[in-house]
């Protein structure tokens, strides 16, 4: 966040420079000042209020810095619709949006891959019983995607179910330490399998599990999930939190379970009730990562910029 951009700027005479409206990218406002002399254009390419004041609607001192600095910009990139039109409250300048989300096209190499094979024979790859009941998280371990959370419920979930329930943890973080314990793992089948980078392992996981577990906040997980028609089980937001990311905007109620916590328990026991219900949602999971999460999307907004600024 804090740069000498002097050297690049003179030598490649840029049109348009991108930068991040953050209190702490004090190269911000060397940008601004070197704006006059090479008449290079700014995007303000952001979130474009924090995930808190979003959720709760109460502007901070933080994001009214933020408003600022982006009213210096030609034009704004936001990630997400809803974010661009709460902006558009705020401030007057041209917003368009590039939807956030991952490298699709190895997503979905995986996908395809596994979409030609039966989920029997993709559970006995995995080694897991062909009548169990299979719920994931993936993500980082940390007290922000509340995983104790998320353990307890799949323990409440497990005691009602009449079926062998497992709840596999991919990622890593520090509250593994506190987490992964042998009684978690023993006596509850909870099974932590630490960060994976193979995206087949990942894709195979998520293909053949029920129902994603993630009750705290949400982020570019969603995409994950959504590509490999998987479901979420999440909280909605409100003043305490969870403080969703973007990407929650891809989540609604015929792709995922999106509710308040004292609900949730049931909501999930009428669609794992119904399995016709849950077959539906995986469809619908699908097809919005398609519509709204690929890749080529999010590039092509930048490939026009140009159209937008000249």
């Amino acid at each position: 966040y804090l740069q000498n951009p002097i050297g690049s700027i003179h030598s490649l005479r840029p049109k348009t420079i991108i930068f991040t409206p953050e209190l702490r990218n004090f190269t911000f406002w060397l940008l601004l000042l070197l704006k006059p002399i090479y008449g290079y254009k700014l995007v303000s390419w952001t979130h474009g209020i924090n995930n808190k004041d979003f959720a709760t609607g109460k502007i901070s001192f933080s994001s009214r810095f933020r408003f600022m600095m982006m009213n210096f910009s030609s034009l704004i990139i936001t990630y997400s619709k809803e974010r661009a039109n709460f902006l558009r409250k705020h401030i007057t300048k041209q917003i368009i949006t590039a939807n956030n989300t991952l490298d699709t096209h190895t997503l979905d190499e995986v996908y395809d891959k596994l979409s030609n094979q039966s989920l029997e024979s993709i559970k006995e790859e995995l080694n897991w019983d062909q009548d169990s009941l299979n719920f994931v998280y993936i993500g980082r371990l940390i007290e922000d995607k509340k995983i104790e959370k998320n353990i307890e419920l799949f323990k409440k979930l497990s005691l009602r179910l009449n079926k062998p329930c497992f709840f596999h943890i991919i990622g890593d973080g520090p509250e593994r330490d506190r987490l992964d314990t042998e009684k978690n793992r023993k006596d509850h089948n909870i099974l932590f399998y630490g960060k994976i980078v193979d995206s087949h392992i990942i894709g195979k996981l998520l293909y053949a599990s029920d129902l994603h577990l993630h009750l705290g906040y949400n982020g570019l997980a969603v995409v994950h999930s959504l590509c490999f028609e998987l479901p979420i089980v999440t909280q909605r937001p409100n003043e305490n939190g969870p403080f969703h990311s973007p990407e929650f905007e891809y989540l609604n109620d015929k792709n995922s379970i999106v509710s308040d916590y004292d609900q949730i328990l049931d909501y999930v026991f009428g669609i794992l009730d119904n399995r016709k219900i849950l077959k539906q949602m995986k469809k619908e999971s699908r097809k919005t990562y398609l519509r709204d999460c690929q890749v080529n999307h999010f590039l092509n907004t930048f490939i026009k910029l140009d159209g937008e600024l000249y």
